[in-house]
């Protein structure tokens, strides 16, 4: 059986392609990962650290096309 989500909403997972030209990018699928703020994710310069690096890369294994990375 095919879930619920997939039969609703098809096109969240077919490529999505933005710009063109040399600006062109293309994403492998619609499901993005907005920009989250947390304070374990960087040092005190807001550069981003190894909990960081785990936390957003559990994103990408998880099939997520693109991750947002905001720290402050």
């Amino acid at each position: 059986m095919k879930p619920r989500y997939k039969e609703q909403y098809p096109h969240i997972f077919k490529p999505l392609i933005v710009g063109k030209g040399q600006t062109k990018v293309e994403y492998k699928n619609r499901i993005l990962v907005a920009p989250q703020s947390s304070a374990v994710c960087a040092d005190g310069l807001g550069i981003i650290n190894d909990t960081g690096i785990d936390y957003y890369s559990e994103f990408a294994m998880g099939g997520f096309a693109s991750a947002f990375i905001f720290v402050s």
